[in-house]
């Protein structure tokens, strides 16, 4: 019994020195303008690229580390819930809505803005849609006067309420 195997040799060059060459390189354009908020540091950037940018301006981080940013862990909600969220615990309504407890009592205490950051896209959607469901987006805003807004994907405008 003969059976044809198709066998697929793939090589991929993942060094973006080599794709940035094209557009940076001797026989290339003689400007080259990159801008963003995410490329600092910029001498790793540019070693990354192959290139020595000669000219480059990089402005202070507008933000001190030391006083407007704390990282932590916090285990518990103020209900009780665990607030591990692996994937079973994520998908139950008591994380989800201690969750959005917590978020509340810190959103009181912070002034100005706060940014929240979820692992993926799924769990983004599920928690809002249930604080939609609830009413727990809209007690969120007013209890802390701050809108809430949930990022957008591709072409979308950001959300804001249900």
């Amino acid at each position: 019994g003969g059976r044809d195997v198709a066998v697929t040799l793939s090589l991929w060059a993942l060094n973006p020195a080599l794709a940035f060459n094209d557009l940076a390189g001797p026989d290339a354009a003689r400007c080259v303008v990159l801008t963003s908020g995410t490329l600092a540091p910029l001498n790793s950037f540019a070693s990354e690229l192959g290139v020595s940018f000669p000219i480059r301006m990089e402005a202070p981080h507008c933000v001190d580390v030391h006083k407007q940013v704390w990282a932590g862990a916090v285990g518990v909600g103020p209900a009780g819930a665990s607030l591990h969220g692996t994937f079973k615990t994520a998908a139950e309504f008591a994380y989800q809505d201690d969750l959005g407890n917590a978020l509340r009592e810190w959103c009181r205490d912070i002034p100005h803005g706060v940014l929240v950051f979820f692992p993926s896209y799924s769990l983004l959607d599920r928690v809002a849609q249930r604080w939609k469901s609830t009413g727990a987006w809209k007690a969120l805003e007013q209890a802390t006067g701050k809108k809430m807004f949930q990022e957008p994907r591709g072409n979308e405008q950001p959300h804001a309420d249900a």
